[in-house]
């Protein structure tokens, strides 16, 4: 078995991981202008919901570079994610079908690839 199909797991999760940040980034990113524009009842609950999800995405995508060099430290972080993303999409998918299914196999996609791929570095 040569060095890269025994990475391609734990790519799969990396990508699919920085997926994830993107859409939490481009979210506060979205709050932020909401909050700024004042189109919100509450702008200082807006604006903590929009620090939150900037973050939450960074350092998502902090963990989907550790996926993707194989490191350790990261398979905790994303297996936690995963598991909170497991009960939103069943709720997400009760309300919005479409949005709550790409949750729902996004976060089992990772969640396959985390456990079937081995990191080796520290």
């Amino acid at each position: 078995m040569t060095s890269s199909s025994r990475r391609e797991p734990g790519t799969v999760a990396a990508l699919v991981v920085l997926g994830q940040a993107v859409t939490v980034v481009a979210l506060g990113l979205w709050a932020v202008v909401e909050g700024i524009t004042g189109n919100v009842d509450d702008r200082v609950a807006a604006e903590l919901m929009a620090a939150l999800a900037l973050l939450t995405g960074i350092a998502l995508a902090f963990a989907a570079r550790g996926l993707f060099f194989t490191r350790r430290w990261a398979r905790a972080p994303v297996l936690v994610w995963e598991l909170i993303l497991l009960p939103v999409g069943l709720s997400l998918a009760r309300a919005i079908p479409a949005a709550g299914g790409v949750v729902l196999v996004s976060a089992a996609a990772v969640l396959v690839a985390v456990f079937a791929g081995r990191p080796v570095a520290g």
